[in-house]
């Protein structure tokens, strides 16, 4: 502000040194008493210091030039800039990964931010979630663990709030795809026992799983082969004394996805044992020879043959029963006799 005392105050100019005299010089002229304002504009165009004079000429007999000294500093408004719009990654189950997000600014000015999870989800974590950035970039940490949640899609999203005037909330979308992996079995092709057993079989060296998920096994289309399955022990039986092949089909699930496959059961037909002859000890013309024996586990039938030459040779069959005895109504000098288990198709014998 300039002020004039008795006399008019006259300036010629009032310029600042080093500019362009058509835009910051000014003549005016103060009366006396009066004063006189005026302001000085600042427009860098660039990031940097600026010094200069204003230099006031007058008719002022004791100051006929004063010198202001005005100083200023150009710089740039913090930039907040993010490296990806979107985050995605896709795990399997039961693992975890990390990724990177950069922040960085191009502004002169030091950028202040913080990161916040819209809303907050135990899959994902954040290191750092607050920083500040002048000059070299700051990396931001993002953990994700897939750990036991069930293969899907899952999302949240990350706002970064910054004191960058133009853009003070930026949006990031994150998405994770946790995929599984379906468990595996692969069995022999068949597996026989005797009917008069059980058969157990260890189904752990067939049976897998790639992201090491608890199995549980299952079996179908079974009707003669009776199955118990205790964890990976499967047990294998007859029903009823039946004996054939029969196609079961095993699955394996992870607790997501099933996989299956089959395998031919064979229970094989057991073969009778030898019957064992009592002494003979019933033998008359009215009655006939009687005749008696062990009954014999899995025998449908017996078989009594006799022969009245040899103990070894020119046998005869004479009849059946399902009884461990039978009477020969024919009395003879004499006769040899062997009796037969039978099971079908498969017989063993004994003779007396």
């Amino acid at each position: 502000m300039l002020r004039s005392a008795l006399l008019p105050f006259r300036a010629s100019k009032v310029a600042l040194n080093g500019s362009k005299p058509d835009r910051n010089t000014l003549a005016y002229n103060v009366a006396p008493g009066m004063n006189s304002s005026f302001n000085h504009s600042f427009a860098p165009t660039a990031v940097q210091a600026y010094n200069g004079t204003v230099s006031v000429t007058s008719n002022d007999p004791d100051a006929p030039e004063t010198l202001i000294s005005v100083s200023g500093t150009g710089f740039t408004h913090p930039n907040l800039i993010v490296d990806l719009e979107d985050i995605e990654v896709s795990l399997a189950w039961g693992t975890s990964a990390e990724r990177n997000l950069i922040i960085s600014n191009d502004g002169s000015r030091v950028l202040d931010f913080t990161i916040v999870e819209a809303t907050p989800v135990e899959w994902l974590s954040l290191d750092p979630t607050e920083g500040s950035v002048s000059g070299a970039a700051q990396t931001i940490t993002l953990s994700f663990n897939a750990g036991t949640l069930a293969p899907g899609d899952y999302e949240t999203t990350l706002n970064i709030g910054s004191n960058d005037p133009d853009q003070a909330l930026v949006a990031i979308l994150v998405r994770m795809t946790v995929t599984n992996e379906a468990p595996v079995i692969a069995l022999p092709a068949s597996c026989s026992f005797p009917m008069d057993q059980t058969y157990v079989m260890d189904f752990t060296p067939y049976v897998s799983d790639l992201n090491g998920q608890a199995l549980s096994l299952g079996c179908s289309g079974n009707v003669n082969v009776n199955v118990v399955i205790d964890g990976m022990s499967v047990s294998f039986s007859s029903l009823n004394e039946w004996y054939g092949s029969e196609i079961v089909t095993f699955t394996v699930f992870d607790g997501y996805t099933y996989a299956s496959t089959s395998m031919e059961v064979t229970i094989e037909l057991v073969v009778p044992e030898t019957p064992v002859l009592d002494p003979i000890t019933e033998v008359s013309p009215d009655t006939g020879v009687g005749l008696s024996w062990q009954p014999v586990q899995y025998a449908t039938e017996y078989q009594i043959w006799r022969s009245l030459s040899s103990p070894v040779s020119g046998f005869e069959l004479i009849g059946t029963t399902t009884d461990p005895s039978f009477i020969d109504a024919l009395t003879h000098d004499k006769a040899f006799y062997m009796i037969k288990a039978v099971n079908n198709p498969i017989t063993k014998g004994s003779s007396k």
